[in-house]
């Protein structure tokens, strides 16, 4: 550990000089925890530059292990949230398409059937969240969140679909559903839900003993005032993900996804720290 002299020497140089460091995380946190006062004085919560940086660090630490949980947990998100919300827009432009030009009696027989197609498909979809998907979701969170810690185990994220409990599949199976209804109506109210119920996962893995209800409410509770600034910290990584289509993805996969995925669990770690 480095001594609170050494941190104060340190505390004006760039963090990214201390990733060909051999410097334990600890240490790197309370270099960037003094960064992080402005030059007005004032104690910022957290910064973007910070928790970048922590990410790079953790990243380096554990590369190829952090590519493969991020190459999963991509494929999770690809075929989550995403897949249900378009099933269920999809369906229902075919049912317009469908009855354009026909009989009414035919028009209900076949709004009826896409009907009971779009409600099946849900289902269907619902069923395989909540026994493979989200398990597997939080078992990719607790790769990343478990970074600081080096207790990293790619393992665990198969593990969790056998490991997770009935709260664990309930509650992010609540999660999906209020996301995709929510986005059905409207997207910006959608994508307001989604940072509010963001550190979901990372809250059912530190309290497994909460409720459905309190597990909502302090995600929701965390995230106050915090939102946008997620947000924008999401945005911050535009440049990256352009950049990674110019190399076909390549860039992305081996890169960017793992740094951007760490990114989020550093930030739930500030949260839970300093709140």
């Amino acid at each position: 550990m480095l001594g609170s002299e050494q941190l104060q020497i340190k505390k004006n140089i760039p963090l990214e000089i201390f990733l060909e460091d051999e410097i334990c995380y600890n240490d790197y946190v309370a270099i960037s925890s003094i960064n992080r006062m402005t030059s007005g004085g004032i104690f910022m919560l957290w910064t973007r530059s910070e928790l970048k940086g922590r990410a790079k660090f953790l990243l380096k630490q554990n590369y190829w292990y952090s590519v493969l949980a991020a190459l999963i947990y991509t494929f999770l998100l690809g075929n989550g949230f995403t897949h249900s919300y378009n099933v269920l827009k999809n369906k229902n432009s075919e049912v317009e398409t469908s009855i354009q030009g026909f009989h009414p009696i035919l028009m209900f027989g076949i709004a009826a059937t896409v009907a009971v197609v779009v409600v099946i498909s849900f289902i269907v979809y619902l069923a395989i969240a909540y026994f493979l998907w989200n398990p597997m979701t939080v078992g990719c969170c607790k790769f990343f969140k478990n970074g600081r810690d080096g207790r990293q185990d790619v393992k665990d994220i198969f593990r969790m679909v056998r490991d997770c409990n009935k709260t664990v599949r309930m509650t992010m199976l609540l999660k999906t559903i209020y996301l995709t209804l929510w986005s059905l109506l409207f997207i910006v109210p959608g994508v307001i839900k989604g940072y509010e119920y963001a550190m979901v996962p990372y809250l059912l893995l530190d309290h497994p003993e909460m409720s459905r209800q309190e597990i909502f409410a302090e995600s929701k509770r965390m995230m106050m005032g915090n939102k946008w600034d997620a947000f924008v910290l999401d945005l911050s990584f535009i440049g990256w993900h352009l950049l990674g289509a110019c190399t076909f993805g390549i860039l992305t996969f081996l890169y960017v996804n793992p740094y951007q995925y760490y990114t989020e669990a550093e930030l739930y770690h500030v949260l839970r720290d300093r709140m």
